[in-house]
């Protein structure tokens, strides 16, 4: 029972059609966004939505306007290993948050890759550096007190291929991240906190058949793996409509990107 259409504006003119799920290029994204929205259909985006501070202001306008919805698809917000840790962290079980680390690097793709073209929106930060981002906003807040970072161009590369940043908040948490083309693999999250401190592999990323855990470590270096069944986050985040990123969350993870 799919349908399919001859072209991008037929199914924007389909009445039968309430979301559009937009995967085209980074860079792209406002435009087809924005297009999406002003024919009165709700948007589910791949990462990242916006790209400036007035791109934001047009999707926050057009979507009060029309009550529509804008969210971007970070998927691994609904997997169950992240609903865990958040469990874990609201539980209060862990105690005192002092700080957390995320990293979300990746070897350099082949150079043809859109992630290298700047006029797509490419770069290191809006494709790899959002996801720690949006881990640290998700679990902490969009209530920060000050960013520094560092966004690295490496030679012969048009857009930026690593970068770092340090959040800090209110309450004390510091929040270390690091993102970039050309690296070591790494996909991971770390906490380091009063009762015990936290690691996770895969955090980010993972197949839907690929069983995952929590590893708590208490003071003596003693290890318990909690361990996460496989799952699909994709389908997860789907059936649960991008309900953890709706335009308020779109609009802070932007301002904070």
């Amino acid at each position: 029972n799919i349908k399919k259409y001859s072209s991008s504006d037929e199914m924007l003119l389909d009445d039968d059609v309430d979301t559009i799920v937009l995967c085209t290029p980074t860079g792209l994204h406002p435009v087809h966004g924005l297009k999406i929205l002003k024919a009165g259909k709700n948007l589910w985006s791949e990462k990242s939505l916006f790209l400036n501070d007035v791109q934001r202001l047009e999707f926050r306008e057009i979507t009060e306007s029309k009550g529509l919805e804008a969210s971007e698809m970070f998927m691994f917000l609904y997997h169950p290993q992240f609903k865990l840790l958040r469990s874990l962290i609201e539980s209060g079980e862990l105690g005192r948050i002092f700080s957390m680390s995320a990293r979300f690097c990746i070897p350099h793709l082949d150079r043809t890759n859109i992630r290298y073209d700047p006029d797509l929106g490419g770069g290191s930060l809006f494709d790899a550096g959002c996801y720690p981002i949006a881990a640290c906003h998700t679990l902490f807040g969009n209530d920060y007190s000050a960013i520094s970072s560092n966004i690295i161009f490496d030679q012969n590369y048009e857009v930026d291929t690593r970068g770092n940043a340090i959040i800090t908040y209110p309450n004390g948490i510091s929040a270390f991240l690091e993102w970039g083309f050309g690296m070591t693999y790494s996909n991971e999250i770390r906490l380091r906190c009063e009762k015990g401190n936290i690691s996770i592999n895969r955090a980010f990323s993972k197949p839907s058949d690929l069983a995952t855990s929590i590893d708590r470590i208490d003071n003596f270096g003693k290890i318990t793996s909690l361990e996460v069944e496989p799952a699909n986050h994709f389908t997860i985040m789907m059936n649960e409509e991008c309900n953890e990123t709706g335009i308020e969350w779109v609009c802070h993870q932007s301002s904070i990107v």
